[in-house]
């Protein structure tokens, strides 16, 4: 039984050369996984006229005001975070979050419909570019480690053997 396309696959159409673009009305593709003992949330957007992949990761925790040997280390954290904030690239943004998280989105424009490798290659070049900055981030360990749990549905330990992670996460 041929296909006939397009034709949906999950909340994307899939057209005759196997290019992906998202489905009208469903819920925002995304994918997650860690790098770096970081989690990245990859999301598929489409906006007026453009396509955007939305990197989202969380780069660590400013230490609360209220722990007891705060002080030094929370004033390293929030150097190092205006010199990260005056080295990011175009189209990337950091946020303090109210729980004191750092949280990083880069924009990526990305023509759709676009192939798997396309949409790979586009989230190694964020990784390829993420590195140096986690690099100076964790030189100094100026910020506490956050890792947000991902739920055991999202990645189930029966799909990846014992060495490939943590809690059945993918490390990379």
């Amino acid at each position: 039984m041929p296909f006939e396309f397009p034709s949906n696959l999950g909340p994307f159409m899939l057209d005759d050369l196997g290019r992906i673009t998202p489905r009208a009305g469903r819920d925002t593709p995304n994918f997650v996984f860690q790098w770096r003992g970081r989690k990245i949330v990859a999301t598929l957007r489409r906006g007026a006229g453009e396509e955007t992949l939305l990197m989202s990761t969380w780069l660590g925790r400013v230490p609360s005001s209220a722990a007891p040997q705060a002080g030094d280390l929370r004033a390293a954290s929030f150097a190092a975070l205006r010199t990260l904030l005056g080295a990011l690239p175009k189209n990337w943004r950091a946020y303090l979050l109210a729980d004191h998280r750092v949280r990083l989105d880069a924009s990526i424009v990305l023509a759709l419909p676009s192939s798997a490798v396309e949409l790979i290659t586009a989230v190694t070049r964020f990784l390829l570019t993420l590195a140096p900055y986690l690099d100076f981030l964790d030189e100094d360990s100026v910020l506490e480690p956050f890792i947000p749990m991902l739920p055991p549905a999202v990645f189930p330990p029966a799909v990846f053997p014992p060495w490939a992670g943590v809690g059945g996460m993918v490390k990379i």
